[in-house]
């Protein structure tokens, strides 16, 4: 499912391996509302990174973007929050990383979070 990677921060970040299982989706105010279903790239108790491909509508996304009713899903778990990018990367390829804090909506989402994490880290640990 994913894999921990060390990091400078506190959070253990957990990578997905090309799940199809784990993304994230929020609507696009610049797409008539649509929303959009994004592959999480990785994943930590504060925050997610996600690919854009850079043909998308999505291409005004900078530091700083708030995104609000954002949903990131990894198999049956489903986080509903506000998305802060903090970073977008360009890739070696035909897409960018976007890095963003993840604000649980509510205590339930909180929750949910901690949850997946836990079972992240001791899928990882197997």
């Amino acid at each position: 499912m994913a894999t921990q990677t060390k990091n400078r921060r506190k959070q253990a970040r957990y990578t997905m391996t090309q799940d199809p299982e784990a993304f994230v989706e929020f609507p696009v105010p610049r797409a008539g509302g649509r929303t959009v279903r994004l592959p999480l790239v990785n994943l930590s108790a504060s925050g997610v990174s996600f690919a854009v491909e850079n043909d998308s509508e999505l291409v005004q996304l900078e530091a700083g973007t708030t995104i609000p009713r954002a949903v990131a899903r990894v198999g049956t778990h489903r986080v509903r929050g506000e998305l802060v990018v903090m970073h977008v990367t360009g890739g070696r390829d035909s897409r960018y990383v976007c890095g963003a804090l993840l604000y649980p909506a509510t205590n339930a989402d909180l929750v949910e979070l901690r949850g997946l994490i836990a079972e992240l880290e001791v899928a990882g640990a197997d």
